[in-house]
């Protein structure tokens, strides 16, 4: 929560309307797959607010923020998230574990903005966006069940660990008939209990593949995964000098 918002001059937010991700994912209710405008970010693994506020002002619908696997502590997490708002684009915090007390310090943050603090306790529940990952086999054979427990908005695909979690290469995910049947399921599971569906993505071929199946949320690409293609791509551009 952003106490900035305790403000006077915060408008009041009408108890009906939908704020952030809640407002941008209504747009692909009840759109057949291949008409979808999905919702498409990009996910931060590196710190820094002058990195997140560039690519937060760059058009993207949401910034992820990853606390779990990315170079983010807590403090730098408040930081990002206040950088990634105030380009009014929508952030969303990967917590590294689901306790009860680092729920508690994502949602400090201020991911939900603009509310005075009445406002927030009077609309959070409705308004703060719950995702859960399906990445192992377990989450697989459990997914439709998980995709109907009250409270959850969103399924979201890890295809590298969840190809992994079936005993295949993860990086050939695409390649491999079980786990593209895999996460056609969960798409499924996800839209027949009334919930989004989400994909992890890479390139923008993958983006567009998974709007035209139907996938209603995904991140395109990450920091590190674009430093690393410039990079190389850069490199291997000049190799007949090195």
């Amino acid at each position: 929560m952003s106490y900035a918002n305790l403000s006077a001059n915060v408008e009041k937010v009408d108890e009906g309307a939908l704020l952030g991700l809640h407002k941008l994912l209504a747009r692909t209710r009840d759109v057949p797959a291949g008409l979808k405008k999905p919702v498409v970010g990009s996910w931060m693994q590196l710190p820094g607010a002058n990195l997140a506020r560039m690519i937060a002002s760059m058009g993207f619908d949401f910034v992820l923020v990853d606390a779990e696997h990315g170079d983010i502590d807590d403090g730098e997490m408040h930081r990002l998230v206040a950088a990634i708002g105030n380009q009014g684009c929508s952030p969303i915090v990967r917590i590294p574990a689901p306790e009860n007390f680092i729920v508690k310090r994502a949602l400090d943050t201020g991911v939900i903005f603009k509310q005075s603090m009445g406002d927030y306790l009077a609309n959070a529940n409705k308004q703060i966006f719950l995702a859960v990952q399906i990445e192992t086999e377990e989450g697989l054979e459990n997914c439709e069940e998980i995709a109907k427990v009250d409270g959850i908005d969103m399924l979201f695909v890890g295809p590298n660990d969840l190809c992994s979690s079936m005993g295949l290469p993860p990086l050939n995910h695409p390649n491999e008939p079980l786990v593209q049947a895999a996460i056609a399921r969960v798409l499924k599971a996800a839209h027949e209990a009334g919930k989004y569906a989400g994909m992890f993505c890479v390139t923008p071929e993958q983006v567009l593949q998974r709007a035209e199946q139907g996938f209603d949320f995904m991140n395109l690409g990450a920091d590190t995964v674009a430093v690393g293609a410039w990079n190389g791509q850069a490199l291997k551009a000049i190799e007949k000098i090195r």
